[in-house]
């Protein structure tokens, strides 16, 4: 049975991400008509210090899948306010939150 700390943990962590993607459609859509685009980029678990040596992704791939997205987003591709996150060597892109 999980320790209330680690419960508290995980809820804090999953409302920071809920947090940052909802962040990332607001500053998309109400900055979009400047040409700006706005992503939530997730590497999921990296081999860090914090992560520790059982994560699937060395700090070198993660780097490179962060540079990749950053290097490839354009207005053309409609990727803005797009969360994309690293799963199991594949990346998905999440769909896109619509404010109503």
């Amino acid at each position: 049975m999980a320790s209330d700390s680690a419960r508290a943990a995980a809820s804090a962590d999953k409302i920071t991400k809920a947090a940052l993607s909802m962040l990332t459609v607001q500053d998309a859509q109400s900055l979009a008509e400047q040409g700006l685009i706005f992503m939530f980029i997730s590497p999921e678990w990296v081999k860090t210090d914090l992560g520790n040596k059982k994560a699937d992704l060395t700090p070198e791939k993660s780097a490179i899948f962060v540079f990749d997205l950053l290097v490839s987003a354009t207005i053309a591709y409609n990727w803005n306010s797009t969360i994309f996150v690293w799963t199991g060597g594949t990346i998905t892109m999440e769909p896109r939150c619509r404010a109503r």
